[in-house]
């Protein structure tokens, strides 16, 4: 079963649905342990800036390894995605990866302009590719679902489609929706909705279903927790703080 998508209708650039997930000046931060260690810090920033005269989200998540793991194998990634507030929907990315000695720096620019019925991406090569017209990047995904929750009548077993563009790659991801489950966490319980990001196997992942994510059936539909079934064990992402929510988070002690 498929679900669909609801657009996300706003005015002066402030949606007209009943609940809004989130607005700028959120933040939210993350543990990252693999087995019991803690491993990695996260964390998820949106704020308001001004491009070419128009009002733009920027969603940025940054990435850092810590303790012995950063001393064994350091990692500093940070993904921006800056995005129209009418439609959460991407129109400039950049990938900054630094793993060790390794390096990457991709930069990504959405061209929507009217009458096209799709999206023309332009890498930092000056390479473009044809994509659907709302596609998105692997952080404005995250804010277009949040969004559309409210509006949403999800069914156990239900699947999202959205398609992706990723590290110079389309994906056309699938997320199944597999019930509401109530996670423990640092501030209470809190009960949340359950979901698989269908993802490529290969060498970090074990299969396809390897990815869940529970997000807060509240108001604010945050990722409470991501878990990563790998090879060599699982790794947990929990949220342990966060500032500037829309809405009282609701836990249950």
């Amino acid at each position: 079963m498929l679900t669909q998508l609801p657009p996300v209708q706003r005015k002066d650039s402030v949606s007209t649905l009943p609940k809004v997930a989130f607005a700028p000046g959120e933040l939210l931060r993350y543990e990252v342990r693999y087995s019991f260690a803690k491993c990695a810090q996260v964390e998820f920033t949106t704020t308001d800036t001004v491009a070419n005269g128009k009002r733009l989200y920027h969603h940025r998540i940054s990435g850092y390894t810590t303790g012995l793991i950063h001393k064994l194998y350091p990692v500093a990634d940070i993904y921006h995605s800056y995005t129209d507030p009418s439609t959460d929907l991407p129109l400039r990315t950049i990938r900054n990866v630094h793993e060790q000695k390794y390096r990457d720096y991709k930069v990504d620019l959405y061209d929507r302009t009217p009458p096209l019925d799709s999206a023309i991406v332009t890498r930092e090569n000056g390479q473009q590719v044809k994509v659907p017209l709302n596609t998105h990047c692997v952080v404005s995904v995250a804010y277009y679902i949040r969004n559309r929750l409210s509006a949403m009548k999800l069914k156990e077993g239900s699947s999202l489609n959205i398609p992706l563009y990723f590290n110079a790659e389309f994906y056309p991801m699938k997320i199944r929706y597999t019930g509401q489950e109530l996670v423990k966490t640092k501030f209470g319980k809190v009960l949340c909705y359950r979901f698989k990001p269908q993802v490529r196997e290969g060498d970090l992942f074990k299969d396809q279903d390897a990815l869940t994510v529970w997000i807060s059936t509240d108001d604010n539909h945050l990722p409470v927790r991501i878990k990563f079934e790998l090879f060599l064990g699982a790794m947990y992402c929990d949220l342990i703080g966060y500032k500037g929510l829309q809405y009282e988070m609701q836990v249950t002690r």
